[in-house]
């Protein structure tokens, strides 16, 4: 890829090619500095505790993402269907 990324697709009826930028600065909240995703989530912790704001990830968020885990490890284990309730 000498050129970049081309992403072709459909859209509205169109062909449409598009190439994204990857440059710093491109995520809402990412500032450019080099950090990995654990710092990112644990200052963005930090920020809604200090300054009373949304947190990223709800808790509410974090617990179906943990019991679709524990159920694709189970499933794995076990080679059933999990359920989850």
């Amino acid at each position: 890829m000498l050129d970049g990324l081309k992403l072709n697709y459909v859209k509205n009826n169109r062909q449409v090619i598009e190439e994204p930028d990857f440059e710093v600065g491109g995520v809402a909240f990412f500032d450019g500095e080099k950090m990995g995703c654990s710092e990112v989530e644990a200052r963005l912790w930090i920020d809604a505790i200090l300054n009373d704001t949304e947190v990223n990830t709800k808790p509410e968020e974090a617990i179906v993402v943990t019991q679709i885990l524990e159920a694709i490890y189970e499933s794995a284990k076990t080679g059933h269907e999990v359920i989850i309730k």
